[in-house]
């Protein structure tokens, strides 16, 4: 989509990377042992340790599976740092945009990116445009919807755009 830009064939080896999965965390910040008390034990010990599990989860969900906010956390539990990171995360994501999309669409697709928390949070399940930005219509943001980057169909199948 940049003119003049080329793309390396044959030079480029992609890796499908995901988010740390709870276990998974629970290796980086070595608590590996209560995987193996969750594995091998009878449920009356892993009841016993309900409340250790249930702050551990809640600390994974605080921190995520991005590897970057996990190995800070790992080193320092400093919560503030996980944060940091993690907004440095969503502007990476942001920045990225214009790489993607023209310079017209950057401006919509910036709005839906800082809209979709928002609407996350409610439980109503419909977008409505004009939350997105005051006098909003569909219209507007058809565009920016239709590009690849944005591809709302596997996250938000259920969801009805009005």
């Amino acid at each position: 989509m940049h003119e003049g830009n080329s793309f390396p064939v044959g030079k480029v080896e992609r890796l499908t990377l995901y988010p740390l999965s709870f276990y998974e965390f629970l290796y980086a910040i070595d608590k590996w042992r209560m995987i193996e008390v969750a594995k091998s034990l009878g449920k009356r010990v892993i009841q016993g340790l309900a409340s250790k599990f249930t702050e551990l989860l809640r600390t994974y969900f605080y921190v995520g599976g991005m590897l970057r906010a996990v190995s800070a956390y790992s080193q320092r539990h400093d919560f503030y740092e996980v944060r940091k990171i993690q907004n440095e995360i969503l502007a990476d994501y942001g920045n990225d945009f214009s790489k993607h999309i023209t310079a017209a669409n950057i401006p919509k697709v910036r709005l839906i990116w800082d809209y979709i928390p928002m609407h996350l949070a409610k439980e109503r399940k419909r977008v409505v445009y004009a939350e997105i930005k005051k006098g909003g219509r569909a219209s507007a943001f058809e565009d920016a919807l239709s590009l690849k980057i944005l591809d709302l169909s596997t996250d938000f199948t259920p969801y009805h755009f009005i």
